[in-house]
């Protein structure tokens, strides 16, 4: 401390501009950066930590499909209003960039789907149970309440689940020697499905095994739901 007093009192009694130039640049230069880079380094560590972290309130995989972006945005900004989501920090992720026949998209799913970061699948009626028989769906009756049961019980799509020794994996060619129950909900009838997607014959939609926002998922369920006939 005292040598900093020290540097700064020869520094105020040099006379020239030229000779305190010169001082500074030889005595006081990298102590300076380095006290600015100190604060600059400890605004940014608070500023990471008062701000939170971006993440998805909700996130959908629609596969073999090519939705209306427009309209897509719009379900989307709908959503994140309903779920008090900022829009910015905290968004609702609508993802079709999922093709069933393309290794690299069902790697990606795989992993997504271990990291806890899908919550809804949305794919024709076949490739939904396919996903259901490789375990990565959840038996809605663990999910769902009884008034929603009977509520969406025309809707209910029932396919064979994971058998009680099979892992979650797509590698698991034994698969889908579990018992019958009900994974997914239908979307045939949703007038909402239809303003943003029509490649999906049958689509069908259903909650992914341990998925982090169960909630704001049976809502969106809600949502799809309302306009079925």
């Amino acid at each position: 401390m005292e040598d900093r007093r020290n540097v700064f009192r020869q520094f105020k009694a040099l006379k020239s501009r030229e000779e305190r130039r010169q001082y500074f640049w030889d005595y006081m230069l990298w102590p300076t950066v380095a006290v600015i880079a100190a604060v600059g380094l400890a605004i940014f560590l608070i500023v990471k930590i008062v701000t939170p972290a971006d993440h998805h309130v909700l996130y959908v995989a629609v596969f073999d499909e090519d939705l209306n972006e427009v309209e897509t945005d719009i379900l989307k900004n709908s959503l994140q209003e309903q779920f008090g989501a900022d829009g910015k920090h905290e968004t609702v992720l609508i993802d079709d960039n999922f093709v069933s026949t393309n290794d690299e998209d069902m790697s990606r799913f795989n992993v997504l789907t271990a990291n806890h970061e899908i919550d809804v699948v949305i794919a024709d009626e076949d490739v939904f149970k396919a996903l259901a028989a490789y375990g990565y769906m959840t038996d809605l009756d663990t999910v769902l309440s009884e008034d929603k049961k009977s509520q969406w019980s025309s809707e209910l799509v029932y396919s064979n689940g994971l058998g009680e020794d099979d892992t979650v994996s797509l590698e698991d060619t034994e698969s889908g020697k579990g018992p019958v129950e009900a994974y997914g909900l239908s979307l045939s009838n949703s007038t909402e499905y239809s303003k943003i997607g029509n490649l999906l014959k049958t689509p069908v939609m259903g909650f992914v095994l341990d998925d982090t926002n169960q909630t704001n998922a049976i809502s969106f369920a809600g949502v799809m739901l309302e306009g079925a006939n």
